[in-house]
């Protein structure tokens, strides 16, 4: 009976079924290590093969994620990672902004020179320049393995926080994974239910098995003392939905202005603070300039597509205003402690604010940093998944 039931399975579950891998755990208990150790399984089972990595869609976490493949390049030689993207952000690793220039280094006569990995960003753009039809470079690639012309012997697909693109990739993935040279499909999310769907072929995925990840000392949201407000303003005119009203950034303000008032402890010396605002930028001063009013001796950390910088007064607000970009080294965490120590400034309340820069994906907390010590999530117009990863940022070891 089993053995009908599979004959019965379409080519595309059956690919599915195969291929396919979700990889689901709780926000910043080590996704990408996850990914990284799949990498490197499969670079070292496969010769040849080709790994191509969907990151978020921020030249910040894109980062992110490609200093953490920085051990590869002492495995596999220094040309063995190319960064895809319209901007060149490091000069740890190659670098290609157009589809022709990436062809080009997958081409290169020389071993030491073609990649291995290719790092790109998730946005129409690229999913369009990889995974579209025939021209995508997947489907390129396929035929020249299929011909014996191409150095590479396989495909190897990984999409980073797959839940918020699987509505622009889902007909990708479902023409991709039918390849021969496609060897096998990761997603990873905190955040799954998007992922699946009513077709059939959505329904179930291969489990991974995660019971050698280590949960030991990770704090989450049973571990948090939570104070919810549901009486700052009227909720039954606000609905979840796409954050293009300036009155939610408004809001936001609104909120996050009386939580401190409420709770005016927040921003005591030595803490550590997330309180992230709406899209807008320039509610992210907003959110600065109120902090320094309320405590003029605090550390306020700005992180958004124009501005990464932290900014502090030496000696009051009658004093200019400090503001030292960040390194943007690839670890967020790290080149704020940098800051931090250089300018002694340890025994200060630290407050870090933005929106899309600092969720999903982006790890703010370290050793040097510690873990965040109170936090203030005033954004009612996020969906449960959006709040859930934003919230996210606060959990960890």
């Amino acid at each position: 009976e089993n053995m009908h039931n599979e004959s019965r399975i379409s080519p595309l579950k059956a690919a599915i079924l195969a291929k396919l891998l979700i990889l689901v755990l709780l926000t910043q208990l080590g996704k990408t290590f996850e990914v990284i150790e799949h990498i490197k399984k499969d670079l070292s089972d496969f010769d040849n093969s080709l790994s191509i990595i969907f990151t978020m869609n921020t030249l910040l976490n894109n980062k992110q994620f490609a200093h953490r493949l920085i051990d590869f390049k002492e495995l596999y030689g220094a040309n063995s990672i190319v960064i895809f993207s319209s901007k060149k952000q490091t000069d740890d690793y190659l670098h290609c902004k157009t589809i022709t220039q990436l062809h080009g280094l997958l081409n290169h006569p020389d071993q030491d020179e073609r990649p291995r990995i290719i790092v790109v960003c998730s946005n129409p753009v690229r999913f369009g320049d990889i995974l579209k039809g025939n021209s995508g470079l997947v489907s390129i690639v396929d035929k020249k393995i299929a011909d014996g012309s191409s150095y590479y012997h396989s495909i190897k697909l990984y999409f980073d926080e797959l839940h918020e693109y699987i509505s622009q990739v889902r007909n990708m993935i479902e023409k991709n994974i039918l390849l021969d040279s496609v060897r096998s499909i990761v997603g990873t999310t905190a955040t799954p239910g998007q992922i699946w769907c009513s077709k059939d072929c959505w329904s179930s995925f291969t489990e991974l098995d995660l019971r050698h990840v280590n949960t030991e000392n990770y704090a989450g949201f049973n571990d948090m003392t939570w104070f919810p407000r549901d009486d700052l303003f009227n909720f039954e005119n606000y609905k979840p939905g796409r954050v293009y009203d300036e009155q939610r950034d408004k809001d936001t303000l609104n909120i996050i202005t009386q939580a401190i008032d409420m709770f005016p402890s927040i921003l005591s010396n030595e803490n550590f603070c997330f309180i992230p605002g709406g899209i807008r930028q320039a509610y992210h001063r907003k959110i600065r300039d109120l902090i320094f009013n309320k405590q003029n001796n605090a550390v306020v950390v700005v992180i958004n597509g124009a501005q990464k910088c932290v900014s502090f007064y030496k000696d009051g607000l009658d004093s200019i205003m400090s503001q030292i970009p960040l390194a943007e080294s690839g670890e967020v965490s790290n080149d704020i402690a940098d800051i931090i120590e250089s300018n002694n400034l340890h025994n200060r309340c630290l407050c870090i604010t933005g929106h899309l820069c600092i969720s999903m994906g982006q790890t703010l907390t370290s050793q040097r940093l510690g873990n965040f010590t109170h936090s203030i999530l005033g954004n009612p117009d996020l969906d449960n998944d959006k709040i859930y990863q934003l919230f996210g940022r606060l959990t960890g070891r």
